[in-house]
């Protein structure tokens, strides 16, 4: 239940569904999802450890506000460790896994986007990739909200679809060195963006 509540939660923030001046509490979040209010608390404190939320005292929970420092790091930290991970990916992935991971290339939303770079890691089979993988992204996600708002998201959508079609591509194809090179690129390209618009705004 924990885990089905805050998919939802970080989906809406994603979306920009949650505004960034909104309060989120224990008892409106019970009612909207019609449970108790352990896995609401519990899924509340996961995504303050995933950097989306932060809690303020007698209030409830609102979004930590966009760093635009922290983006780019995130960008960078995540090209340190994701080629490595694509690497590994096309190495161990599994032919059930292939076509997961084929289907999220296709998929342009946040959500699709996060579990896309999230199943090469899993494929990588390197839990904890995965779970610094986890809060690298959500900043990286939150991210791309700045940079949609200075550039507009259609053809940042469409490079980002191609880049991850040819990642797909090599990890399936176990080619472990171009998946790496791929991602490194991929990564890159999308941090120099988040600079260029920071440099806008």
């Amino acid at each position: 239940m924990k885990d089905r509540i805050s998919e939802q939660l970080r989906h809406d923030i994603w979306q920009g569904f949650i505004q960034p001046d909104a309060t989120l509490t224990i008892d409106d979040l019970c009612a909207r999802f019609r449970v108790s209010r352990t896995p609401v608390r519990e899924a509340l404190l996961a995504l303050c450890g995933e950097n989306l939320l932060v809690a303020k005292h007698r209030v409830g929970y609102m979004l930590k506000p966009i760093d635009p420092s922290a983006v780019i790091e995130s960008y960078r930290l995540r090209s340190i460790i994701e080629p490595e991970g694509a690497a590994r990916a096309a190495a161990h992935i599994t032919e059930p896994e292939k076509g997961e991971l084929q289907a999220l290339a296709d998929d342009g939303s946040p959500s699709g986007n996060y579990r896309f770079h999230m199943m090469i890691a899993s494929a990588a089979r390197g839990t904890v990739l995965q779970d610094i993988l986890r809060v690298l992204l959500n900043a990286s996600v939150r991210g791309r909200v700045l940079l949609s708002l200075v550039q507009g998201p259609s053809g940042i959508l469409a490079d980002r679809l191609a880049s991850h079609a040819a990642i797909c591509q090599a990890v399936c194809a176990g080619d472990e060195q171009m998946a790496a090179s791929l991602m490194c690129r991929h990564l890159e390209d999308s941090r120099e963006r988040v600079i260029r618009a920071v440099s806008r705004s």
